[in-house]
């Protein structure tokens, strides 16, 4: 939307295979030099990459994705959302097969 958040009809927890997967950090009162940081994680707790990004007085959203080759192994995943050095969130979500990310319904994405 307008606001920066993943509308409601394209929130899920499940993903195909290679898919891209987008989360949206809502920042509220940020310090004037604060960062956010996501830390992507797959099947085992491996960690596959970060990405930090600063947040300036006018963001209400800080987007992050991950996807291509870094998120094709079926199994469990989970984003752990920083705040410089604070964690405030995690985000768990699956890379299931195609027909199964289709039929999903669940939430994801931030609000």
């Amino acid at each position: 939307d307008t606001a920066g958040s993943i509308p409601e009809a394209e929130r899920t927890e499940r993903f195909a295979p290679g898919e891209e997967i987008h989360v949206a950090v809502r920042v509220e009162q940020p310090s004037p030099q604060a960062r956010v940081r996501i830390a992507w994680f797959g099947p085992n707790n491996n960690l596959l990459g970060e990405d930090a990004r600063p947040v300036s007085g006018d963001d209400e959203y800080v987007h992050f994705s991950i996807g291509g080759s870094k998120a094709t192994d079926p199994g469990e995943y989970r984003a752990e959302v920083w705040v410089d050095d604070r964690k405030v969130d995690e985000r768990r979500f699956a890379v299931v097969a195609a027909t199964q990310a289709d039929e999903s319904q669940d939430n994801f994405g931030g609000g």
